[in-house]
């Protein structure tokens, strides 16, 4: 069951992902604890065992903000942004040190954020989001 969660994002699920699947946090804890699956940061997951992309920062990026406490429609989910976006697209030769991703105004940190993160808030229009290899992605015009 895990596997299928994480098929779609590159190996990556989260807590949040399983528990609204049906799966309790101790059998994720169980399959860390067996070695198939890792811990990358608070709430979010990875299949050892799945391929690795070179997206993969990305897809972990995104899931970052996800496990937060709520009903399931209110968990959010990073976009891609900024800096990072225009080099996904290829509109710019920059390879920022940082991925940027964009979460909504209202929401608010409640652990510490990773290093390789800079994380923006601005409210995006369905409109103005796209998928890029599966990944949520702020559109230019």
């Amino acid at each position: 069951m895990v596997y299928s969660l994480a098929e779609d994002q590159m190996g990556y699920v989260t807590a949040a992902q399983a528990a609204a699947a049906g799966i309790a946090r101790a059998h994720l804890v169980m399959m860390e604890r067996r070695g198939s699956l890792e811990r990358v940061s608070r709430g979010v997951y990875r299949l050892v065992h799945f391929p690795v992309s070179p997206l993969a920062q990305y897809m972990q990026a995104t899931l970052w903000p996800y496990d937060r406490a709520g009903r399931v429609e209110d968990r959010v989910r990073g976009v891609l942004s900024h800096e990072t976006a225009l080099a996904l697209y290829e509109l710019s030769d920059v390879a920022p040190p940082k991925v940027h991703i964009t979460v909504p105004r209202s929401y608010r940190v409640q652990r510490e954020i990773p290093a390789y993160l800079v994380v923006h808030r601005a409210d995006l229009a369905p409109g103005e989001v796209t998928a890029l290899e599966g990944m949520p992605s702020a559109m230019f015009r």
